[in-house]
């Protein structure tokens, strides 16, 4: 447990917030504090740390998958899910308390995974509704990430999905098999691979440029809500990606121009047509609060509004609009005349 006085002097600090969700009473860390990482958490019966900076090393080889990124807990008699920012998110806490077995916590343990699926921060699937896949499982007691071995057998008793294996490769004999897998796996337009050590101490992700260019053209639209890092991180990482193995630059370019393009007309096209630039999503809940939660904290950062609201099937089936306001503004200002400044 951390100790109160490093909390209280977060608090003070502004590092660290109190916060409220439902009957649970929280402290989120927003930002790194001494060796507390930043989105960790603190309840009446825990401290739930952070997602740790990924350092080198390789052993083991795992899919990288483009989702929401959630931890699952146990805390004050139930679960609870928290965002990468360390905010208790109604939606995910209940789909999780659907899919999440309790008696996995009978051990003290925080589950590390991605979300994907029909969830209000991810492209919308419809084989399914909401799928989560672990890639981590922390020791609470421990203070430590389980191995991978013991992480396996652990997701296998409690019939939860991991993220895909790619295989298990020397560090020292593999170097032309692991670069075989990033090529292929950039080829079948997956996100990456993360590798980890096989204790599970070091970690290190490797993105695909086709999965960062995939990124810049769907976020292109809501070019002012982002921040400028968001872009600047994906363009360096593509671009190593195709030098560093030789790629087709010419190729990559065409596709990145085209991303950005493309997407960007179709932004300036809904902006004429509708005034606003948006995405929109569908989610089933069984509590409609989750509603009410989701626009108590999303709507800080882009307006959200409700298109349509249904009973299905014993859930609410509730479809949304994710109007990027700050894009929408500089846009309107921008085609109506006003100048830019270079």
């Amino acid at each position: 447990m951390v100790d109160s006085g490093i909390v209280k002097k977060a608090i003070e600090k502004g590092a660290a917030e109190r916060r409220k969700f439902g009957g649970l009473e929280y402290v989120r860390f927003r930002g790194p504090f001494k060796d507390i990482e930043r989105g960790s958490v603190v309840t009446d019966d825990g401290f739930f740390p952070g997602f740790p900076h990924i350092e080198g090393g390789v052993v083991f080889a795992e899919e990288k998958i483009d989702g929401f990124n959630v931890r699952g807990i146990w805390t004050c008699g139930a679960v609870y899910a928290l965002s990468r920012g360390g905010i208790v998110d109604a939606f995910s806490t209940e789909k999780l308390r659907e899919l999440v077995p309790r008696k996995i916590f009978r051990r003290r343990v925080m589950l590390c995974g991605e979300m994907i699926g029909n969830t209000p921060y991810t492209r919308p699937a419809e084989d399914f509704d909401v799928k989560y896949y672990v890639f981590d499982v922390y020791d609470l007691e421990d203070g430590a990430f389980i191995s991978q071995e013991e992480k396996y057998g652990l997701l296998k008793e409690h019939g939860l999905e991991g993220v895909p294996r790619l295989g298990k490769f020397s560090r020292k004999t593999d170097l032309k098999k692991l670069r075989e897998l990033a090529l292929n796996v950039n080829k079948a337009r997956k996100e990456g691979i993360v590798f980890k050590s096989e204790d599970r101490v070091q970690a290190v992700k490797y993105v695909n440029p086709n999965a960062d260019i995939e990124d810049i053209g769907n976020t292109v639209k809501q070019l002012f809500d982002m921040p400028i890092g968001y872009f600047n991180q994906r363009l360096l990482r593509s671009a190593m990606f195709v030098k560093e193995h030789g790629l087709d630059r010419g190729a990559y370019g065409k596709e990145l121009g085209r991303a950005v393009y493309e997407n960007f007309s179709r932004a300036l096209n809904m902006l004429e047509k509708e005034g606003e630039i948006y995405d929109e999503f569908e989610i089933r809940v069984k509590n409609p609060a989750v509603w009410d939660e989701l626009k108590s904290h999303m709507g800080k950062e882009v307006r959200l509004e409700l298109v349509f609201k249904r009973e299905e099937g014993g859930r609410t089936v509730i479809r949304f609009r994710k109007i990027y306001v700050r894009t929408s503004k500089k846009l309107r200002e921008f085609v109506g005349g006003k100048g830019m400044t270079d």
